[in-house]
């Protein structure tokens, strides 16, 4: 047997020596047991409910190891690094106009009915309503159309195309799967938010988002609004431990009041977006935005809003219904729809 490692040596298999300065570096016994007992890094997530790996305090270390791996590329790698320190990412020019055509011509087809229905939604003074979606309601005041991802296939083709694939795939390292769509004519003025007060996954944070321009978006059409690095922020939650509203919960007073005073005491930015066709952006599960609240008449902002998870995990409607199924499609990427009720 060879001799006892050192306190400096022993500490350095743990990962390196302290750093001058550090506040458990002081000459006292306890603290020296300590420094050789105790490995100095300990990797963990940001919340209490987890993450993927890009919400590790390691995940740059990680994403070192992975370009030196030669699993992601130098482009890759600085996307990621963005999407770790920025909770979102811009694709440009991701989707070609023609795949963004075919889904358009789908989309004007199940608003006619000439192919399977689907679910809209839309509020007016009265509050929230869902019917069957027709050309007539995506005129409402903040209309989605609901889940076009299940039925048609140009919309499947065009959330999976592959740069898009690529990336849903390199942060959730497992095949992605489509769980939540939304397809839109005009700027929601939905008021800034993040997604895991409101979109339920068994893993709450696994699960991101991806928003994809149908035409080029102008000024003054509801755009797309986000504070970058505010999913880093201290989470919100609700009654001091939830991470979710109460269910059937549309309107949480202050909600976006008290996350545009938690970015802008931190010293964030709110950043509008303006792509052109095809331009996609990723956010993260976190991340604090919203429609631009101020529409100009005629003004339209055709856009597709896709949520995805690691196909392992399951928005909450699969979790109470697992005979709900999962269908494989392009690319490797995977969908599934809530049952209308």
């Amino acid at each position: 047997m060879g001799a006892m490692a050192e306190p400096e040596a022993e500490l350095r298999t743990y990962g390196g020596a302290l750093r001058p300065g550090d506040p458990r570096d002081v000459p006292c016994a306890q603290d020296e047991y300590e420094r050789t007992n105790m490995p100095p890094v300990v990797p963990h997530f940001r919340s209490r409910y987890g993450g993927l790996w890009t919400d590790l305090s390691t995940a740059h270390d990680i994403l070192t190891g992975k370009r030196q791996l030669g699993l992601v590329t130098e482009e890759e790698e600085a996307r990621l690094r963005t999407w770790i320190d920025e909770g979102y990412v811009i694709l440009e020019g991701a989707v070609p106009h023609a795949v963004i055509d075919e889904a358009l011509d789908e989309l004007r087809r199940t608003l006619e009915h000439d192919l399977p229905p689907r679910k809209a939604e839309w509020w007016s003074e009265s509050g929230k309503h869902f019917g069957v979606a027709g050309s007539d309601t995506m005129t409402f005041h903040a209309a989605k159309l609901l889940d076009l991802h299940l039925t048609s296939p140009a919309t499947q083709r065009m959330i999976y195309h592959a740069p898009l694939a690529r990336f849903l795939k390199l942060i959730f390292e497992r095949p992605p799967l489509a769980f939540q769509s939304l397809s839109m004519v005009q700027g929601t003025r939905q008021p800034v938010h993040a997604d895991t007060a409101f979109v339920r996954v068994s893993s709450a944070l696994e699960f991101a988002a991806c928003w994809i321009a149908l035409e080029d978006i102008t000024p003054d059409s509801g755009e797309l609004e986000y504070y970058p690095g505010s999913h880093a922020l201290e989470e919100q939650l609700f009654d001091g431990r939830y991470k979710w509203v109460p269910e059937d919960t549309t309107v949480v007073p202050d909600y976006s009041e008290r996350l545009h005073a938690a970015a802008q005491g931190a010293g964030l930015e709110l950043k509008r977006f303006l792509p052109k066709k095809g331009d996609a952006l990723f956010w993260a599960a976190d991340l604090f935005h919203g429609g631009r609240d101020h529409v100009a008449e005629g003004k339209t902002r055709r856009s597709h809003v896709t949520h995805f998870c690691p196909l392992d995990r399951a928005p909450m409607y699969m979790v109470r219904d697992p005979s709900i199924p999962k269908h494989e499609t392009v690319n490797g990427g995977w969908v599934c729809g809530d049952r209308w009720t």
